[in-house]
């Protein structure tokens, strides 16, 4: 469950970094 939880909020990072 961590693991998902880290991904997830990676991935939000890098979305908001993107744009």
């Amino acid at each position: 469950m961590n693991k998902i939880h880290k991904e997830r909020k990676e991935n939000k990072a890098r979305a908001f970094d993107h744009c």
